[in-house]
């Protein structure tokens, strides 16, 4: 999404655009995804979520204006400069459990969260989620998810093994039946920032990622020294069963953000929760 200037006096404001073609989308994304889209985008307000400033419609599109991240997005950044340090991946990992945690406190859960989707804003020094094509609301708190979103590097196996899944616990590795859907994806996006590699190859079939996830198949470089709090945390957080991984809460608990926690020097308001 290239910047445009939007002309405000006295300084012009850089703004992104997402321009959306209406007649070479679906009928089920025109009527059910995009307005889904912009109505939870309009709910939230959220430093570590990227604000929508408008939108439009003009000439069979769509247009959504948003804040420009000037840094582009987190893939760009690993594959540019490799695996982020341990002490600027914790304080950017923080961020996103910040606001996964206010999305899922307001009930809306983001479904696709991956590196592309976490963008960079470097004047500021901080990181934002954005895109909420596939986000959607939750209104009862046992309500199960049969629609199948995001992309397999970041999925929980509860959703490649197409099973009915709680949206909330997916979140966090994309995961507790409702409370940790997202909960994995975070767990796999620290991964990915840490080592510069995925935890397991999308091109294989579902059934073989899910036996890899079940295996922890996967491994910590060596030459990157990463400190035993960390890999617990991701471990942790991209744990097999949705009915034991953390929900968001408890992820902001784990050893390696403990020392955020108490000496929070970056103006993240951080979920407290106990863990169990």
């Amino acid at each position: 999404m290239p910047p445009h200037d939007l002309k405000v006096r006295p300084h012009p404001l850089q703004v992104a655009i997402k321009m959306i073609n209406t007649q070479k989308v679906t009928e089920e994304f025109r009527s059910k995804f995009l307005p889904r889209e912009i109505e939870c985008w309009k709910r939230l307000n959220h430093p570590h979520l990227v604000r929508i400033l408008g939108h439009y419609e003009a000439m069979q599109h769509v247009f959504l204006t948003m804040e420009f991240a000037s840094g582009g997005d987190m893939l760009q950044h690993v594959q540019r400069k490799g695996p982020v340090k341990e002490r600027q991946a914790m304080i950017w990992m923080s961020q996103v459990i910040s606001a996964v945690y206010y999305m899922h406190t307001r009930g809306i859960v983001h479904r696709d969260l991956k590196l592309e989707n976490i963008v960079i804003f470097p004047e500021e020094g901080i990181i934002k989620i954005s895109d909420f094509g596939f986000a959607r609301s939750v209104i009862r708190g046992d309500a199960l998810s049969e629609t199948y979103c995001g992309s397999k590097s970041y999925s929980a196996p509860e959703i490649l093994k197409g099973e009915p899944y709680d949206p909330y616990k997916s979140d966090v590795c994309n995961y507790e039946q409702i409370k940790t859907f997202n909960n994995r994806s975070v767990g796999v996006i620290a991964f990915v920032i840490v080592t510069d590699c995925m935890p397991y190859c999308e091109k294989r079939p579902n059934p073989q990622i899910v036996e890899a996830q079940r295996l922890r198949a996967y491994e910590y470089p060596s030459k990157l020294h990463l400190s035993p709090e960390c890999r617990f945390s991701i471990d942790t957080m991209m744990t097999f069963s949705w009915r034991d991984r953390p929900n968001i809460s408890h992820c902001s608990c784990l050893p390696w953000f403990q020392s955020l926690m108490s000496n929070n020097a970056h103006g993240m308001k951080l979920p407290l929760a106990r863990l169990k």
